[in-house]
């Protein structure tokens, strides 16, 4: 196998862009991003929008796109600059993990590591180093991490030609989608979740399109940031795994060895990364009275319900299911498909305290049942309409669909395990919205009942003297022009 290294069009912006924020570190160990902190910030959100108004420009390819991504960003920088732009960017207003990760990050910063708070004051650390203690720049970067995750959604809808109407929904999910515009003005690490997830869906499908390996383990190595920061996202990784071994073949003893080393890496990188993100993190502050199932549940709490200690006023005033324990294997197996939903839906009618969770089940809630729904009718169409159109492209975005869908339903179902607070529920699941967009294209791809080619009939013949009339279009053709054709077909 050849990893070749490519250098396309987008590599002199990232040079160029790369120089820009080695001059910021430059400043930052001249000590001037600290005496300055305003015109840092100035100058960082600067750079950021010139760099994303270049890398649009050689991406957005449709009006539509293009007024999407620009009123998303512009919204995200007003939530920013409106929290933060009044107050002390070194020493910012926070609650709750935000601050517990803004602290752990100071003391690091100072040469101070005896503190473990999960891996995020490591990347905020390394933040600090480009442009100072400085909380404007760090959401900046939440906001420029969201948005080139939003670019390579359009990136992905392009090499599939998604358009018209399907298009349009797609592009609102991810531009739009209300709390996550809170999140990126938050010190929290659901924006990096979002990049790196995406932008390895994202070569993935590529690996899907131009079958090279090498884009394969390009795709699980993206991956690593995301599960070093929150293991709870590793059954993206083994649905990689288990699509890659469902469509490829085996004929030689090599290939079986191969693929043997490949399960081996994969639990590699996922026990790394778990290591990680929970070394005194997990069970520090885990009673030790507990034991057996009971201890493995507060465990589990930790590493898959995301917080970085206790639950917030707010987001303990939105509990669920809160006398739901488990405490056995039974009850695991019962429980874990009733956690999963609340996860998905919350708040739920049953839990509203306030218009505010009535909006949010509207706004959030609704948004993911719909996906879920249209996953499941889509992925069922998919397995009868892709074999029977004998259409490569079609067949692709079945495999597309099914990645998508089942990391989203497995993820779910393992943040759903560990949260109890809607609030915690919306920061997560929201992570997901840019693999849920995907599903809806599928779903427009699936959209209607394809049916398998009627044998075709013999001819008559012709009498003698007459020329024979054009033939009809296949039956086989009208079956992909159904699955292909359409406006707001994938």
């Amino acid at each position: 196998m050849q990893l070749k290294i490519r250098t396309g069009r987008y590599f002199p912006i990232l040079a160029g862009f790369t120089v820009f924020l080695l001059f910021l570190a430059v400043l930052t160990a001249c000590g001037f991003t600290d005496e300055n902190p305003g015109f840092t910030a100035l100058l960082f959100g600067v750079g950021m929008t010139a760099f994303l108004l270049v890398v649009s420009a050689r991406t957005l390819r449709k009006r539509n796109d293009f007024a999407l991504f620009w009123v998303s960003f512009a919204v995200r920088l007003v939530f920013v600059i409106t929290k933060f732009g009044g107050g002390s960017l070194a020493e910012p207003a926070l609650s709750d993990d935000a601050a517990g990760f803004w602290r752990v990050a100071n003391q690091y910063n100072v040469g101070n590591f005896r503190t473990q708070y999960t891996a995020f004051p490591y990347f905020l650390n390394a933040e600090f180093k480009i442009f100072g203690v400085n909380v404007l720049c760090v959401t900046f970067v939440n906001v420029l991490l969201t948005m080139i995750a939003i670019l390579v959604i359009f990136r992905i809808l392009d090499r599939f030609r998604v358009e018209g109407v399907a298009r349009l929904v797609c592009g609102a999910m991810v531009c739009l989608m209300p709390y996550f515009f809170v999140l990126n003005a938050s010190i929290l690490r659901e924006s990096m979740y979002f990049f790196f997830i995406v932008t390895s869906v994202g070569v993935y499908t590529r690996y899907i399109r131009e079958k090279r390996t090498g884009d394969f383990y390009a795709a699980l190595l993206l991956l690593v940031p995301a599960l070093i920061l929150h293991i709870g996202y590793a059954p993206i990784a083994a649905v990689y795994f288990i699509d890659f071994f469902r469509n490829g073949k085996i004929r030689t003893r090599k290939a079986l060895i191969g693929r043997i080393l490949q399960v081996v890496f994969f639990f590699a990188f996922v026990s790394v990364a778990s290591m990680f993100s929970s070394v005194n993190y997990l069970t520090g502050s885990v009673s030790a009275d507990l034991s057996g199932v009971g201890r493995l549940e507060a465990i589990l709490s930790r590493l898959l319900g995301g917080g970085g200690g206790a639950a917030s006023p707010v987001e303990a005033g939105s509990r669920y299911l809160a006398g739901m324990r488990i405490d056995s294997v039974p009850k695991l197996i019962v429980y874990s498909p009733i956690k999963m939903i609340f996860y998905l839906f919350s708040p739920l009618p049953i839990n509203w305290r306030n218009l505010a969770d009535v909006a949010a089940f509207l706004l959030d809630g609704v948004i993911h049942f719909m996906v879920v729904a249209a996953g499941f009718r889509a992925t069922r169409r998919a397995r009868r309409a892709a074999p029977l159109s004998g259409d490569g492209e079609l067949t692709e975005k079945r495999r597309i669909l099914w990645i998508c869908f089942h990391s989203f339903l497995l993820c779910a179902l393992c943040f759903g395990l560990g949260t109890s607070t809607a609030g915690t529920a919306l920061r997560h699941r929201d992570v997901m919205v840019g693999v849920e967009a995907l599903i809806v294209a599928g779903s427009f791809a699936f959209g209607k009942r394809l049916r398998a080619p009627e044998p075709a009939e013999t001819p008559e013949e012709e009498p003698a003297g007459r020329e024979p009339e054009g033939p009809e279009t296949p039956a086989f053709e009208k079956l992909a022009e159904r699955g292909n054709g359409g406006e707001g077909s994938v």
